[in-house]
């Protein structure tokens, strides 16, 4: 997924696409497969959804809500394995395919084959509702683990940001960095992606990007950088993988002059001092194993070298 933009009207009918799944609770995932997941789409290209649901013949036997997206031209109904696809050429040029499948269908062979060469995750609703208190305890006791340097990691970075860049306003995007352990060559880590994405207004992010990305299967934090909840707040965000839900990336969104940047400083210090990064996958493996179920002890636990290691930065 190399892309960074997608065209205006296709990301446009994305978001509409996606606002419209949240009003029908028998949908519960869609994903955006094909050439626009895999970022080599071309303006003529098609548009590949999957669309998971309790009620997949409903779709297929009344068409009506296909001028939801637009004036259609036409459409037809073709069967393609354990889909069905309702393949409709709107007449602003865009050609779509609605690919309805019983909500089983991830785990299939079909399945694993498709959705590995890529996809955008637009929806996904499979996790029941839950309270935020109950939210906030599956969270904070999800298992920690320190796993080896992974080349891929880079990679995850780059899909995720290609995924931001074609799916958010443009308008409230700015910089995105790789941060964290998973950013310095050679550092073992949790096999989770830290990024900072600058957002141009916090207010707007929430009223436009958290919606969206709740949608999508995101758990959502409005979040302190300190102790006592003070502010600056900013938009936390824990992404998953579609299959496992295994966590794959933290999203810190903020703004221009938040104090949270200076974990680039941090970065490029363990990249620069190898000696200093052995220290700190020490320190982490130790926490690891005292603070397995406890996000929180691990955190504060890291809290003081970072501040020492920022410091030194700051100075070199």
């Amino acid at each position: 997924m190399a892309q960074n933009r997608l065209s205006p009207h296709v990301a446009s009918f994305f978001r509409e696409f996606s606002c419209w799944t949240s009003e029908r609770s028998d949908i519960r995932a869609a994903l955006v497969v094909g050439s626009h997941a895999q970022g080599i789409a071309t303006e003529t290209s098609d548009v590949d959804l999957v669309v998971m649901t309790r009620t997949p013949s409903e779709y297929i036997s009344t068409t009506g809500w296909i001028e939801t997206f637009g004036a259609a031209l036409r459409h037809v109904i073709e069967p393609y394995g354990a889909l069905t696809l309702v393949r409709v050429w709107y007449d602003n040029g865009l050609e779509v395919e609605f690919g309805f499948t019983p909500e089983n269908w991830s785990e299939t062979p079909e399945a694993r084959a498709i959705l590995a060469e890529g996809m955008y995750v637009l929806v996904d609703r499979r996790r029941a509702p839950e309270a935020f208190d109950d939210k906030v305890d599956r969270v904070l006791a999800e298992a920690i683990e320190i796993a080896p340097y992974d080349p891929a990691w880079p990679t995850w970075f780059a899909e995720k940001k290609a995924y931001l860049r074609a799916l958010l306003p443009n308008e409230l995007i700015r910089r995105i960095e790789h941060a964290g352990s998973t950013a310095v060559p050679g550092l073992a880590a949790k096999p989770i992606v830290d990024m900072l994405v600058e957002v141009t207004d916090l207010d707007k992010t929430k009223e436009q990007i958290v919606p969206f990305l709740e949608r999508a299967g995101y758990d959502y934090f409005w979040r302190s950088n300190a102790d006592d909840d003070s502010p600056p707040h900013y938009a936390w965000f824990i992404g998953r993988d579609f299959r496992t839900r295994r966590r794959t990336h933290h999203i810190h969104m903020v703004e221009a002059n938040f104090p949270n940047w200076e974990a680039l400083l941090f970065r490029d210090y363990l990249i620069a001092h190898p000696e200093t990064a052995e220290q700190y996958e020490r320190l982490k493996r130790e926490l690891a194993v005292t603070f397995r179920h406890d996000r929180e002890g691990y955190t504060a636990g890291k809290g003081e070298f970072i501040r020492r290691v920022t410091a030194a930065a700051k100075t070199s």
